[in-house]
């Protein structure tokens, strides 16, 4: 009766965040324009009439301070295994840095804090933005703002670096303390001052950090048919 009482509220848990996921998307990309002196063959520029919108085209590649970059395409290459992570749980998240120097470490304004299982590191690492538009491994993704104060920002900023190093937690849920995931390092850096980016309060999803009451969209992108779609506030 417990195992199928958790596999009901999983997938009462997993409707209702798509469906707050799909509305909050859809609000976004209403009214958006497609700036035809902007755009391309291959690549569209969409934004809401903003005037300020033609200083702002490189948007999407530098995000802003403590943004969240997420996409809920999952790595996994199998179909239905790809299907049901990317509905789930979604497939990556970092956060945008500041420029940083101390002993240990140095970030750019173009780099993120992530953690991923890969080659290179399996630890909370450095990595660029710029690779969030690699359309091959990311096929979509939004950025997403949190409202802080420019102390908050430091004090979020300041504990992701803290997290630099510390090993990926493949479990999801056990060592959380000592250990990290993609998105467990994002909300771990804002419930520094005290915002919950994870309102099941499980395991934090890539999900939970789109439909969070704290978070709004102010950037998409997707690609599809060889043509990349960039939509801002």
């Amino acid at each position: 009766m417990l195992f199928e009482s958790i596999i009901i509220f999983i997938l009462f848990t997993t409707i209702a965040e798509n469906i707050v996921m799909n509305v909050k998307l859809n609000s976004f990309l209403d009214n958006q324009i497609l700036d035809e002196s902007l755009s391309t063959e291959t690549i569209k520029y969409y934004h809401k009439n903003n005037k300020s919108f033609k200083k702002r085209i490189d948007y999407l590649a530098a995000p802003s301070f403590c943004d969240i970059l997420v996409t809920t395409d999952s790595s996994v290459e199998i179909p239905l295994i790809y299907n049901i992570l990317s509905n789930t749980v979604g497939g990556h998240a970092g956060l945008v840095g500041i420029s940083y120097n101390d002993e240990y470490y140095s970030i750019l304004t173009t780099d993120t804090i992530d953690t991923t299982l890969n080659d290179r590191a399996n630890c909370a690492s450095i990595y660029s933005v710029f690779n969030w538009d690699d359309h091959y491994v990311f096929p979509s993704y939004y950025i997403l703002r949190v409202e802080l104060t420019e102390e908050e920002a430091i004090e979020v900023f300041n504990e992701a670096v803290s997290i630099l190093g510390e090993p990926y937690n493949a479990t999801f849920l056990l060592n959380t303390d000592t250990t990290s995931y993609c998105s467990d390092l994002v909300a771990k850096a804002f419930s520094k001052v005290n915002i919950n980016l994870n309102w099941d309060f499980g395991a934090t999803t890539v999900i939970d950090l789109i439909v969070s009451r704290h978070t709004k969209i102010v950037g998409y992108k997707e690609y599809k048919n060889k043509v990349s779609y960039f939509y801002t506030y």
